[in-house]
């Protein structure tokens, strides 16, 4: 019955992960890569439709809605991160420098980039036309069906 639904879903799972893959470059959020190769989508039948489900690494949510202070983040992230950057650390090292980079989020926190929400308004007319056109098509064949 949804048929035509599944592929505009299918063209807007593939349009959000564009879109977020540019937001990330765009706002140099890209290290190892990844977080960009984690980027993918599935559609999934539901009791009553279908849903879009954006699946992606874990971090996604801290690089989007950022990270309020308070608790001291684990540095083995941080230095495998210094390390894909190519941070230049001195003779401090890099168990020094992820300590302080650790207490700076502890005491500052990360700030939010909305990645998700950016690139999801950015392709928000074209989801709308093709989730208005696929209802259109899925509900007229579903009337002639009726009808025959």
């Amino acid at each position: 019955m949804n048929e035509q639904l599944n592929k505009a879903l299918n063209v807007i799972g593939k349009d959000l992960i564009s879109e977020i893959s540019k937001q990330l470059i765009s706002m140099n959020k890209v290290a190892s890569g990844n977080l960009l190769n984690s980027l993918d989508y599935k559609v999934i039948e539901v009791v009553d439709g279908l849903t879009l489900e954006l699946l992606a690494a874990s971090y996604l949510d801290v690089v989007d809605k950022g990270r309020r202070p308070g608790k001291m983040p684990p540095t083995k992230a941080i230095e495998s991160w210094i390390k894909v950057r190519g941070i230049n650390v001195g003779k401090k090292g890099i168990k020094s420098t992820a300590f302080a980079i650790a207490t700076s989020i502890k005491h500052n926190g990360i700030k939010a980039t909305n990645i998700k929400q950016n690139a999801i308004n950015n392709i928000m007319t074209r989801m709308q036309q093709l989730l208005q056109k696929a209802a259109v098509e899925d509900i007229e064949k579903e009337i002639n069906i009726i009808l025959k």
